[in-house]
């Protein structure tokens, strides 16, 4: 039976004023500057490569593989590196995420000052882009976990949930303002999204002062551990990585699908990005009600939802030029964004009451999210090539491997539930 998330116990820290120092309010606005980096490089890089360089799907699957991977060792690593270097030189986790944010900033206007060093017209050398994909990707790996440690950090409960969803409504909604914010720029100056980006970042970094030294701490009192959340957890951190490998398929070859509509190019994003905004409003709907947490239905509906919005928005647009086409694609995307919205609000909550909230915790769960946006492209990219590489076989083939993999591990971690055994978090 369904029923809410773990209430707070005595130990709990009390509540400070939203803009104090180290508050929350703080951090919720540094997630949202950050985030536009999500929008415009980690998912919206493929529209600026489409035109500024006329990449079309394998070249951007290829690249999507590549930068993505990086991810992973980003977020694993980001824990063990804050301890190692707090033993040995007194740096505080502040000062680390500090010097991340600022090196967002570095990478992201590389590409204009290339150009400007050149004497040659046009946009800056293709090989700058592949630059800021490949260190933009691990680095936003190293920040996401140590980010997530100052929301959950001395929070628990109420508290926890609370932070938790103005986590969730901040990075999603940011995502939303990029692809609007990219869309004027995409047709003739695309590479200026990027250098605009650049400076938010370095402007940004100097939001941390108002962060505490380092993340709230549970040290102090038991965290209560939910055993309705620990048997839950399994089952999500197996469907979130599956979640991002939809997403990561879809998101290089959503501008050349949608060019095959007849969408003019500044009205890619946007549409693109249908999906960003249903998340959001589920993420309300979600936020305001616990009826889903501890349901047994979520993961299974979840995953059947994702499987029917990625083939629609697939093969939608092998029905050819024209509204039934795009209304097949909108509309699945629509489905996927509530989809992938329940995935990630069960995964991220669960963690955090199942499991001890700190970097670690936080590594883990964006480690599987660049697992799952390294596996979408490749397995995408690999059944496309052995299906002839372009049309509806290709597609067909796509929607067939990708499906399959989703399927077959959703089967496991539901079974992986049933079992009779304790898991290990």
């Amino acid at each position: 039976m369904a029923t809410s998330p773990p209430e707070t116990n005595s130990t709990d820290h009390p509540p400070k004023r939203r803009w104090a120092h180290g508050g929350l309010a703080w951090i919720v606005a540094y997630v949202w500057l950050v985030s536009l980096g999500t929008g415009a490089v980690t998912d919206g890089i493929f529209f600026l490569t489409e035109s500024a360089y006329g990449y079309g799907r394998g070249l951007n699957l290829l690249l999507g593989v590549l930068s993505h991977a990086a991810y992973v060792p980003g977020a694993l690593l980001v824990g063990p590196l804050i301890r190692r270097l707090a033993r040995r030189t007194g740096i505080t986790p502040r000062t680390v995420l500090t010097v991340l944010t600022a090196s967002l900033g570095g990478v992201c206007v590389a590409p204009a000052i290339v150009a400007a060093t050149t004497a040659e017209p046009g946009p800056p050398p293709a090989w700058t882009i592949w630059l800021v994909a490949m260190i933009y990707a691990p680095l936003t790996g190293a920040l996401w976990p140590l980010a997530e440690s100052y929301v959950s950090g001395g929070r628990s409960g109420p508290r926890l949930t609370k932070a938790v969803g103005a986590f969730n409504l901040s990075w999603a909604s940011a995502m939303i303002a990029a692809a609007w914010l990219m869309a004027p720029l995409v047709e003739d100056r695309p590479i200026d999204v990027l250098t605009l980006l650049g400076v938010v970042h370095l402007a940004t970094a100097g939001l941390l002062t108002r962060f505490a030294r380092a993340p709230g701490s549970h040290e102090t009192g038991h965290k209560h551990i939910d055993p309705i959340a620990r048997r839950e957890l399994p089952v999500f951190r197996v469907l979130l990585p599956a979640s991002y490998i939809v997403m990561s398929t879809l998101t290089p070859v959503l501008s050349v699908s949608l060019a095959g509509l007849g969408v003019p190019r500044t009205w890619r994003p946007p549409l693109a990005g249908v999906w960003l905004i249903t998340r959001v409003i589920a993420f309300v709907v979600l936020h305001r009600w616990h009826g889903w947490y501890g349901s047994r239905l979520l993961a299974p509906l979840s995953l059947a939802a994702l499987l029917a919005a990625f083939a629609g928005a697939l093969l939608g647009p092998q029905l050819g030029p024209g509204p039934a086409a795009l209304t097949v694609v909108v509309g699945s995307l629509a489905v996927l964004g509530v989809a992938q919205a329940a995935i990630y609000k069960a995964s991220l909550t669960y963690v955090m009451a199942g499991s001890d909230s700190d970097v670690d915790a936080g590594g883990t769960h964006e480690a599987l999210i660049g697992l799952g946006y390294t596996a979408g492209p490749l397995a995408g990219a690999g059944a496309a090539w052995a299906a002839g590489g372009s049309g509806l076989a290709a597609d067909a083939a796509v929607v067939l491997a990708v499906s399959g993999l989703m399927i077959g591990v959703g089967a496991w971690a539901l079974v992986r539930r049933a079992a009779p055994r304790d898991h290990q978090i």
